[in-house]
């Protein structure tokens, strides 16, 4: 079946993330399981008097409670895909909340969620941005809007300290606060180090929000939000004492036949690319990639910290992005770090 894809809005200043959340804030239907529907041509999904498509994330999870795998129904054609469908969804109790915007279904929640807009996280960022002097002030990096989830990526230039592994190379501490309530339904927080000399990052999830703010209320919003952003200035403190590995990642070495050429130079079933690439979870058939970007790239465990960060700059895919800046970010544990460094002994 043909499954909805959604092109994300990017930008760099806080009134471009305002206007993409204003033009791309979902509308929601609350419908009964059991008056979904497949149509057999199309392979849309009718929710009432709403027909169109529905991206993998949402029909991952409307599938759920059906036990039909997201796979087989991605792969399946139209017809075989409602036919399945078809014949489950009708057996199904309860109702549905579907997030649709520019006529698709981005996203499947419980009934009674209500999930906090992404404009008014732009608004609340606004907010806490502005409480602090010009010279202070935390500084909106970028954002993307895939109107599954909105991620402004923020660093701050007086909270914590600049780390330079290298004469130049600049990193910056700070944070990613992502809103994935439209279609996962959780506010979370994650480290940041950015890297002022190409303007690409690396995340961890070391650093998160999402746990604590399901302790909350959370179906107000004000408490969570509150929070949130308490929680953003708890986390530059703690990215500031995990960047101080930084450096010490530039006199790691790594093996030789990380960097080696030949013609089985990305075959991607060699365990240290792998290893890697298990980081972020990033595809096998991404392995190619990786190699060619550590050509360039010093034999140390910083060279691998740049190359994958560098990728994460480059992927055109937000969701592959991430899951480069994730394995980058994994580097930052000196465990991790000390394990790839260990293998060229």
């Amino acid at each position: 079946m043909r499954l909805a894809v959604v092109e994300p809005a990017k930008g760099t200043t806080l009134e471009e993330a305002r206007s993409a959340a204003l033009h791309n804030q979902p509308d929601y239907i609350t419908i009964p399981r059991s008056e979904l529907r497949m149509d057999a041509s199309s392979g849309h999904i009718r929710a009432g008097g709403f027909d169109g498509p529905a991206t993998e994330l949402a029909l991952s999870k409307l599938l759920r409670p059906t036990g039909l795998p997201i796979r087989y129904m991605a792969q399946a054609p139209n017809d075989l895909a409602a036919h399945n469908f078809n014949f489950w969804f009708p057996r199904q109790r309860g109702s549905v909340k579907l997030a649709v915007a520019n006529g698709m279904i981005i996203g499947a929640m419980k009934d009674n969620y209500t999930p906090i807009p992404h404009l008014r996280i732009v608004e609340r960022a606004e907010e806490y941005i502005g409480r602090y002097p010009l010279r202070e002030e935390p500084v909106l990096k970028e954002f993307i809007l895939r109107n599954e989830d909105l991620r402004l990526r923020i660093t701050s230039p007086t909270a914590t300290a600049r780390v330079a592994p290298k004469v130049g190379d600049i990193v910056e501490c700070g944070v990613d606060l992502i809103n994935h309530e439209s279609i996962k339904g959780y506010l979370d927080v994650q480290a940041l180090f950015y890297r002022l000399v190409c303007a690409n990052g690396a995340v961890t999830h070391d650093v998160g929000f999402s746990k604590r703010a399901r302790q909350i209320g959370w179906q107000d919003h004000d408490a969570i939000l509150d929070r949130a952003f308490e929680y953003v200035e708890e986390a530059y403190g703690i990215v500031a004492a995990k960047a101080a590995v930084l450096p010490e990642l530039v006199d790691m070495p790594l093996p030789d036949f990380v960097l080696a050429e030949g013609e089985d130079a990305d075959d991607s079933r060699k365990p240290w690319l792998r290893d890697v690439l298990r980081l972020g979870r990033v595809p096998r058939k991404m392995g190619s990639d990786l190699v060619e970007a550590l050509h360039s790239e010093d034999a140390t465990v910083y060279g691998l910290y740049n190359g994958l960060s560098r990728l994460g700059r480059d992927s055109a895919d937000p969701a592959l992005r991430l899951r480069w800046e994730v394995a980058a970010g994994a580097l930052l544990s000196p465990v991790t770090a000390a394990r790839f460094a260990a293998t060229s002994n």
